[in-house]
């Protein structure tokens, strides 16, 4: 394992108790806030705790998946709602909605992707959390935006309370 920018990378497929992605990509505004709360986790030093950030990749998160039993995922979404609006599904348990992850996604096949391949193939963790943050901007000029930097708090927060219930 080695640290870049205070965050945990693992190979992919190792074993983890619990495992903390955050999807995104920094040069495209609001679609950062996932690794900026998987690196705010990674600070934490929680035990037994694997971070791991993504570019949200299908193929990479079924990969980087592999092994874990409890997987809890971060990332931006863009369904209209106000900017920094929590949604939080249980992906083994419920359908989540195509609308949230499709127009903030830089990839064709990302989160949503990754969860119907690995039901289709039986490769999702026994639990596997998605957290989705309502993005304002995705424009490369931008930074995380304020509202929705606001709502970190709020994330961590919750995977803190999932972790604790492990």
């Amino acid at each position: 394992m080695s640290l870049v920018d205070g965050v945990e990378f693992r190979s992919a497929g190792m074993s983890a108790d619990l495992l903390v992605i955050g999807v995104g990509n920094e040069l495209r505004g609001d679609d950062g806030i996932g690794l900026y709360i998987a690196g705010q986790v990674s600070k934490l030093g929680l035990r037994d705790v694997s971070v791991v950030i993504s570019d949200g990749d299908a193929a990479s998160l079924l990969e980087t998946w592999k092994g874990a039993a409890k997987v809890i995922v971060i990332d931006a979404v863009a369904s209209g709602a106000e900017p920094g609006r929590i949604f939080r599904f249980d992906a083994v348990k419920e359908e989540i909605p195509e609308a949230l992850f499709k127009k903030s996604s830089s990839h064709d096949f990302g989160v949503l992707e990754a969860v119907g391949l690995g039901r289709m193939l039986s490769m999702l963790p026994l639990e596997l959390i998605i957290y989705g943050v309502e993005g304002e901007s995705f424009d490369a000029a931008d930074g995380i935006t304020k509202e929705v930097k606001k709502a970190a708090a709020e994330v961590i927060n919750k995977i803190i309370e999932d972790i604790d219930g492990r």
